[in-house]
């Protein structure tokens, strides 16, 4: 039984946000089996959208972010290239490292300096798939956009319709995100993981049931909740008879501060 597999449950539990979305990014995105992939901001959805570029073929895959321990991981997932700069110097960085600019970039933080990094190593004629939530799109280049031919394509992920082919590779065992939830509580510990979470250590929490339960929010389409001063999934099915719950938290998710 899946249910007794507490190592596969939780490499199941992201494809119910994280891991659809990082997914949903690198679709929009256009990515191909051979392309070059640049992926902005490595909070949660940038580490899975590694992982989902990787699976998708994407011959190279450059991380930009500036965490050591998420770069690592990123490593692991399949990143190739790293580029710690911001801004201008991230652009002229990965033109350097391409000869050119990426044909697929995925957007996974949300901030305009984010938007404007993904659009500058956009390629003419590529396309820049975007998931992180908007905090400010004043500053878009949406001339460059037009002039240039660059597909801005994203929002908010269906995740539920990526599920059965992500699963399918879970359970195959081709696919696992689970290293991007790094850290686990009971659920009274709640208030310090929130306090964490808020002090940047993580800043994306999971209130989730026992990983055992987990499979059973997966299979009734547990609904999500936002809370929090910034976006708190929070999984709403609980079962009296399973003993207690526990926290589990994702080392970052597309936040405004992970990039």
């Amino acid at each position: 039984m899946v249910e007794n597999d507490e190592s596969l449950l939780k490499s199941i539990l992201p494809l119910t946000d994280v891991m659809g979305t990082g997914h949903h990014a690198a679709v929009s995105a256009g990515v191909r089996a051979g392309g070059t992939v640049a992926v902005v901001g490595d909070g949660a959805v940038g580490l899975c959208g590694v992982l989902a570029a990787k699976r998708l073929g994407a011959g190279r895959i450059i991380m930009l972010g500036r965490h050591e321990g998420r770069l690592k991981l990123s490593r692991q997932f399949g990143a190739t290239d790293f580029v710690k700069s911001r801004g201008d110097g991230a652009i002229q960085e990965v033109q350097s490292l391409t000869g050119g600019v990426a044909e697929s970039v995925l957007e996974c933080v949300g901030t305009e300096e984010s938007m404007k990094t993904a659009i500058g190593v956009a390629r003419p004629g590529g396309a820049v798939g975007y998931v992180g939530v908007s905090a400010g799109s004043a500053g878009v280049d949406l001339g460059r956009l037009f002039r240039q031919n660059i597909r801005l394509v994203g929002g908010v992920a269906p995740v539920r319709a990526y599920i059965p082919e992500l699963l399918a590779d879970v359970l195959a065992g081709k696919l696992d995100p689970s290293p991007v939830l790094d850290l686990t509580m009971d659920l009274p510990a709640f208030p310090k993981a929130t306090l964490r979470w808020i002090g940047g250590r993580p800043r994306r929490s999971w209130c989730v049931p026992k990983p055992a339960l987990a499979l059973l929010a997966f299979r009734a389409g547990g609904q999500f909740f936002h809370c929090g001063p910034l976006v708190t999934p929070v999984v709403s099915l609980s079962n009296p008879h399973a003993g207690q719950p526990t926290l589990l938290l994702p080392e970052s998710h597309a936040a405004r501060r992970d990039f």
